[in-house]
């Protein structure tokens, strides 16, 4: 038996969902994980690595781990967007031969092919959770993504061995699970507020006499929960560099590790007023004794660190309701999809911004709506 597989190939981590008994759900994978983290790496002595493995070493091979991969996938490496994203990474993105490519464990390995590595490890997984044969995937991607861009995904699928291969956008996607879920039959208008680990996606419904939702308007940029751990580390950074003296840390592997340690701060003041941020061992002084990054984070300072970011983000959704020609009054139900909106900022901002309490929808709202696609529709 042949079963369609929809396949969200995220910035941070890759999810998968189908629709079984008659719910869409996302397909649990190694130790009941329902995701795998989209990364690709090379060990010391060579060997491949792909997901959970990869991520593991971030820290201590950064050089060699390919992470974020989605932001490059497709696009123009002469753009202004690529050289920016690119001086992010640790590893080296170069264009080889007209492919955009990286160059990890001493190899030069195009993105399209690292992209199918994690996407074949995701399709074993699955295979082997439900005991059937996966040849066909549905991909979400960016209402914003170029032609290039979504050309690449499916290549990046077909190289993973789908032999049949589909692209929709996420607001496609993630419209078919409100529908769904059967919430909002008596809204007109609906906002969708997508913040992933890369990318921001706001778009405008509306209830049709059918009673379905079209969309009206949809926009969006590079925009998610990786900037914001990375400006929690450009503070984290500067206040230990200020308070040792120190003119600059050149180490990528002690930067990679700030970049860590203030993704879980982020997370933890999910649920806390203030939490402390450690990082031993960063360098050594001139004695050769160890020098810590020891500090401490609250609420308040991530919320005026990331505050610029949030209001990107209500900047790109006030634009939308431009582009739809209505006004934030008019908007019935605001649904909010992706990791970062677990965030209570974005939650408080989004709840100034519309005058409303959002909601929120599950974790892998892309998979499962594009599962759901896949489900009603041939292709």
């Amino acid at each position: 038996m042949t079963t369609r597989v929809a396949l969200d190939l995220g910035t941070t981590n890759t999810s998968a969902a189908v629709v079984w008994k008659e719910r869409s759900r996302l397909v649990p994978v190694r130790n009941r994980a329902t995701s795998i983290p989209t990364a690709v790496a090379v060990d010391p002595q060579g060997r491949w690595l792909v997901g959970r493995e990869a991520r593991a070493q971030l820290i201590s091979r950064p050089a060699d781990t390919v992470v974020g991969l989605k932001t490059f996938l497709g696009r123009d490496h002469t753009s202004t967007a690529f050289r920016q994203a690119q001086q992010a990474v640790p590893y080296e993105i170069l264009d080889a031969g007209g492919k955009v490519s990286a160059r990890v464990g001493g190899s030069v390995v195009g993105l399209v092919e690292i992209a199918a590595m994690v996407l074949h490890e995701t399709k074993d997984q699955v295979q082997n959770t439900l005991g059937q044969k996966l040849d066909a995937a549905i991909m979400p991607v960016p209402d914003y993504f170029t032609q290039s861009q979504r050309d690449a995904f499916a290549l990046s699928a077909r190289t993973a061995g789908f032999k049949d291969t589909r692209v929709v956008d996420e607001s496609a996607a993630v419209t078919a699970l409100v529908e769904c879920a059967g919430r909002g039959r008596d809204t007109r208008l609906v906002f969708l507020y997508g913040l992933g680990g890369g990318a921001f996606t706001a778009t405008v419904l509306e209830r049709t006499s059918g009673g379905h939702y079209e969309i009206v308007a949809s926009t969006g940029e590079d925009l998610g929960g990786q900037l914001f751990d990375r400006e929690i580390a450009r503070h984290l950074y500067h206040r230990f560099l200020q308070s040792r003296g120190i003119p600059a840390l050149e180490d990528p592997v002690g930067l990679q590790r700030i970049l860590d340690a203030a993704e879980g701060a982020k997370l933890a003041l999910d649920a806390a007023e203030q939490t402390a941020v450690s990082v031993p061992y960063l360098l050594a002084d001139a004695n050769g004794q160890p020098i810590d990054l020891v500090d401490q984070l609250g609420r308040p300072e991530l919320i005026d660190l990331s505050g610029d970011l949030v209001r990107r983000t209500l900047k790109i959704s006030e634009s939308a309701l431009r582009a739809a020609g209505v006004v934030r009054s008019q908007i019935d139900a605001v649904y909010l999809y992706g990791r970062p909106c677990g965030a209570q900022e974005v939650a408080a901002a989004t709840f100034r911004f519309f005058e409303q309490t959002p909601i929120r929808l599950p974790v892998g709202a892309p998979a499962l709506g594009a599962a759901i696609l896949a489900k009603r529709e041939a292709f």
